[in-house]
């Protein structure tokens, strides 16, 4: 049996003081560590809401920023539609204006000079020949990309009375040279007993160049 006992040595910092004895009973210290988890576990859930908090705040700013611009778009939609509705009745007539100059410009497209055109004919007459009437009647609306000399303007009849039938050959030549003569012909040829006279019929046709284009829209015919 071996009696040799040896003292046993204590580490440096205890060198010197007494030992201590943890005396704490095992549920004191279980108690106190779920404190201690309990406390962490509710450190956690605060810092996670106070996340979540900052991160709806931040939504609910952006939010509130966005519907303040729309707010202030809405308004500004809406003045503007105050003023344009001031606007209306100079729109509406402007549009009636031009309604109105395009209607014209296609009603009027086949404005003749008919004191000019009379002329010419009356010039074209031989001595001793008058008149007795017209019935000339102006052509279509000019066509776009058509040739206005070769695009009848005019086309009628012009009756003439003279005491000589070959009259009307020479009326037909003179009236072929007058500016814009597209086609002329002699016609019904009549004598009449009581005045011993000759009335005949000078079928006439002139081009679109006759036409005096005073209504016609900016920029040609459409």
């Amino acid at each position: 049996m071996n009696l040799n006992i040896r003292p046993t040595k204590l580490p440096p910092a205890q060198a010197g003081k007494a030992p201590r004895v943890n005396l704490m009973p095992a549920s004191e210290v279980e108690r106190r560590e779920r404190r201690v988890l309990l406390r962490n576990w509710m450190l956690g859930l605060f810092a996670t809401l106070a996340g979540l908090g900052l991160g709806v705040g931040a939504m609910l700013g952006v939010r509130m920023g966005a519907e303040l611009r729309l707010a202030e778009e809405n308004q500004r939609t809406e003045q503007l539609t105050i003023a344009l509705a001031g606007y209306a009745d100079v729109t509406k007539s402007l549009a009636d204006r031009s309604a109105l100059g395009d209607f014209r410009g296609s009603a009027a497209a086949n404005d003749l000079p008919w004191t000019e055109l009379y002329g010419d004919i009356s010039g074209a007459l031989p001595g001793g020949v008058t008149v007795r009437g017209f019935d000339l009647h102006p052509g279509a609306a000019p066509m776009a990309d058509a040739d206005p000399a070769t695009a009848a303007g005019l086309t009628g009849t012009i009756t003439c009375r003279s005491t000589d039938p070959g009259d009307q050959r020479r009326m037909v030549t003179a009236l072929r040279k007058i500016p814009g003569a597209l086609a002329v012909d002699a016609g019904k040829l009549d004598y009449l007993e009581t005045d011993a006279t000759y009335e005949y019929v000078i079928t006439f046709v002139a081009d679109q160049t006759r036409y005096t284009g005073r209504f016609a829209p900016e920029g040609g015919v459409k």
